[in-house]
């Protein structure tokens, strides 16, 4: 890219930027309270006074509030404490989040606070119609089984009850929850949230009818389930050699097409511990997959954007790279015995990083033989590379408008040699050698993070 382009980019980037934090500067919050205006049942001394603390509450986390909340009349405070929660939760899926997403985020903050909010979420989704919620929505309903509610109303007495606690405690759970989802700030949206257009296939829905991809899944699981390193390695090899030509053969479909297809994005979650690395490790996947993942260390979520095939494609094989990486490690602590030095955080810290930067080489080197597979044939040397560029530039226009200007963040984990030579020998066992072993020296790689 030019340096025209990269300032014309760095420009637009900055512009929107400054949009956006003139337009956020409070106009989260008030869409929060103007949802409470008007709603029924306002009237009343009582329930005004309910209502203008429960308002209060969505701006603090103190539980300042809970004593005179708790002494009132319950048939006044829970239907006002259900619909406050109701119209968070129902504003946060129109600025971005996902049903998975929220209760983790809930989940993380404390355990319990994740179970009222998972109840919440159980209420706002049991009048929906499932036929018109996007397939990923029902999906990710199905498998975080969520508490039977019965309905839209009444659910906090169920809950109370289910966690064994008086009013006090439960009024300081529904303040805390209050406080947690009034101050999520505003993800993209990626799915369409319930009430909106369900739009084209998502990369998740593309993956399950492609042949190619298929064959991928069934490399990728015979990696993960075989004890032997050197096989999981051949295995993961063949499928990623299978994605890099899927995608070659993709793009020039792309540019012999209206080209019509524009970049998808998908949120993965990243968990603790090592969640720098791990998501180092899906920004690698990533790269050598044609896509960009961007990590937001605030709700351990990363971005990955890109066209539908290749986000499929890394999503596959950053999950079957997450399951071999923590076998091998498990392993080699089972190896090492109780209290060996394998289990300790340096030597895992060293054993991912090592992984990750092997695999990396391993990408790099079976992209680069597919690409000449590719450019012996006439027409795919002429065509090849101005396509990845424009597909490259598609992606950068996206990242641009989503994100604009990214930070880079260096990713620290190299403390342990014998850690460093062991995550290379779990990464590619064919080409370790003696000089591994003396490896702590590595330069630590850099992430994009929003």
């Amino acid at each position: 890219m030019g340096a025209k382009n990269r300032q014309r980019r760095a420009a637009k980037a900055r512009k929107r930027a400054r949009q956006r934090t003139a337009g956020d500067g409070g106009s989260w919050r008030q869409e929060g309270n103007r949802a409470t205006e008007g709603a029924p049942g306002a009237s009343g001394i009582g329930r005004a006074r309910i209502r203008q603390l429960f308002d209060a509450a969505a701006g603090r986390s103190s539980g300042e509030f809970a004593a005179e909340l708790a002494a009132a009349d319950p048939a006044l405070v829970d239907p006002e404490a259900e619909g406050a929660m109701l119209r968070l939760v129902g504003l946060l899926w129109r600025h971005g989040w996902q049903p998975a997403e929220l209760v983790r985020h809930a989940r993380r903050f404390n355990a319990r606070t994740g179970r009222l909010v998972a109840t919440a979420v159980a209420a706002d989704h049991v009048h929906r119609d499932r036929a018109t919620l996007h397939p990923r929505w029902v999906d990710q309903i199905d498998a975080l089984e969520l508490p039977a509610v019965g309905g839209a109303v009444g659910w906090l007495a169920s809950y109370a009850r289910s966690e064994r606690i008086d009013r006090v405690s439960l009024t300081l759970d529904v303040l805390t929850a209050i406080a947690l989802l009034a101050d999520t700030r505003p993800l993209h949206v990626t799915i369409p949230p319930p009430g909106a257009p369900n739009g084209p296939p998502t990369a998740t829905q593309s993956r399950i009818d492609d042949p190619i991809l298929v064959k991928v899944r069934a490399l990728l699981a015979q990696a993960e389930s075989t004890p032997f390193e050197a096989e999981a390695e051949a295995f993961t090899a063949k499928a990623q050699e299978l994605m890099a030509r899927h995608s070659l053969d993709a793009a020039l479909l792309w540019a012999a097409s209206t080209r019509d297809e524009r970049p998808t994005t998908i949120r993965i979650p990243i968990d603790d511990p090592y969640a720098d690395i791990t998501s180092m490790l899906l920004h690698t996947v990533a790269r050598h997959s044609r896509c960009r993942a961007i990590y937001d260390d605030a709700y351990g979520l990363s971005t990955v954007i890109g066209f539908a095939s290749d986000v499929a494609t890394a999503e596959l094989m950053f999950t079957s790279l997450l399951v071999q990486s923590q076998a091998a490690m498990r392993a080699a602590g089972a190896r090492a015995g109780p209290g060996g030095r394998a289990r300790s955080r340096g030597f895992r810290s060293s054993f991912l990083m090592a992984f990750t930067q092997r695999i990396g080489q391993r990408l790099a080197e079976i992209n680069a033989d597919v690409e000449r597979d590719v450019q012996r044939d006439d027409e795919g040397s002429r065509t090849l590379l101005p396509v990845l560029a424009s597909r490259a530039e598609a992606i950068q226009d996206v990242v641009d408008e989503l994100f604009g200007e990214l930070r880079t963040r260096r990713v620290r984990g190299v403390t342990d040699a014998a850690g460093w030579s062991s995550g290379t020998m779990a990464a590619d066992l064919a080409k370790l050698n003696a000089g591994d072993v003396g490896r702590r020296g590595a330069s630590a790689p850099t992430l994009a993070a929003g």
